[in-house]
């Protein structure tokens, strides 16, 4: 574990550590100063990623983000910045103020319930959360999907990455890929599994960080976020 990006950063370049996972934004954030050769995504049933959903209650009739000035809105950001960004994104290209004027208050909270049930309980007017998170809750709970619905869907975003030093030359990098893609297969992998609430993990590609790219260059106030996470965000 380490304090923020820069202690990685000086760990990295010291080959001090063999294998990382970081982030999709964080290594797109420090990519160009380490020698990191990515190797592995997070796997989400077939998608590299995961797809977010500004969500409203249904009683509400939401059609446009603009409807929602003036309200509180939830953020589940698992301790990641992409709904943030989605939603800065998403302020910004309907050309309405940043999310500390446009909202009457927005939270970022850890864990997905957060964020859904107090929209469902009327104690907030929105939320955003991955698919995934909504479907699951809405499996333990069918009145959540009746009575919330999804106002704006995002594109599929990278999630989280598996990284060896490029330094590495063990055979045992070839057994931690073969491994990790087959985690399934061992009692022990579907306990990690279930625990990083993932299904495993694939072979990574440079075009499954496009989405993330895109987002990082639109957003805006990105500047802001790498400044905080530079500094003192513990990982």
């Amino acid at each position: 574990m380490f304090n923020n990006l820069s202690e990685l950063i000086q760990a990295i370049n010291n080959q001090k550590i063999d294998i990382v996972g970081l982030g999709s934004i964080d290594y797109l954030r420090i990519k160009n100063q380490v020698q990191l050769e990515p190797v592995l995504v997070t796997d989400y049933g077939g998608d590299y990623g995961n797809e977010y959903i500004l969500l409203a209650p249904k009683e509400f009739n939401i059609r446009n983000l603009s409807q929602l000035k003036g309200k509180k809105i939830f953020l589940h950001d698992r301790s990641a910045p992409i709904p943030l960004l989605w939603l800065r994104h998403l302020l910004k290209k309907h050309g309405l103020p940043g999310e500390d004027k446009f909202f009457s208050s927005y939270q970022e909270v850890s864990k997905a319930s957060q964020a859904i049930l107090p929209v469902f309980f009327r104690q907030a007017d929105a939320c955003i959360v991955s698919c995934r998170a909504f479907e699951t809750a809405s499996e333990l709970n069918p009145q959540i999907s009746q009575k919330l619905e999804a106002i704006i869907t995002s594109p599929l975003y990278a999630d989280c990455i598996l990284l060896f030093h490029k330094g590495y030359k063990s055979n045992n990098k070839k057994v931690f890929i073969d491994t990790a893609i087959n985690l399934k297969k061992y009692p022990w992998g579907k306990q990690v599994m279930t625990l990083f609430q993932i299904d495993g993990f694939a072979p990574f590609k440079e075009a499954y960080l496009a989405n993330v790219l895109t987002l990082m260059q639109e957003s805006g106030k990105f500047e802001q976020y790498k400044k905080k996470n530079l500094k003192g965000n513990k990982f």
